[in-house]
């Protein structure tokens, strides 16, 4: 279920729906890239903070966009570049939370990150999954493609 953001409605909507239902409000999803070992911990269906819920290993989904992200904890190491990195936000994912995990591990979610929707209305079912990483897309490329995929890892030595 994913929750109206508009703070006068709240109501709750299929994942695949595009407006809420009841007042007609847009519906953001954030799918969001987990990071940290405590990622790999969590199993689809699971729901942290009663709010992120885990669609696959280390992807997750903000069911209640209307609520603003909070850093309760400071960023942990493996967050640094990407802070270090947000001027270039169009080719480096943001960091949208930061969270302790079961173990008092941090757990770092991105926004923007390289994951894949694909909504099957019909079924009623989303599927999200990881893009391919580079060294896979390279050889069946066009050369421009390729350009410029070199020219964003130029812009962001």
């Amino acid at each position: 279920m994913l929750y109206c953001p508009n703070y006068n409605c709240q109501a709750a909507n299929a994942e695949t729906h595009r407006f809420c239902q009841k007042c007609r409000t847009p519906l953001p999803k954030h799918y969001l890239w987990a990071m940290g070992e405590v990622a790999l911990t969590y199993q689809p269906g699971d729901l942290i903070d009663d709010r992120f819920l885990c669609k696959r290993p280390q992807i997750f989904l903000n069911t209640k966009p209307g609520l603003v992200p909070v850093q309760a904890m400071p960023v942990p190491d493996v967050g640094v570049p990407y802070l270090h990195l947000s001027p270039y936000q169009l080719h480096v994912p943001q960091i949208y939370e930061v969270l302790s995990g079961t173990s008092g591990a941090s757990l770092l979610l991105l926004d923007q990150a390289a994951i894949q929707v694909a909504a099957w209305v019909d079924g009623g079912e989303v599927t999200v999954e990881p893009l391919p990483t580079l060294e896979e897309e390279w050889q069946q490329a066009s050369a421009l493609r390729q350009l410029n995929w070199l020219w964003q890892l130029a812009q962001l030595w």
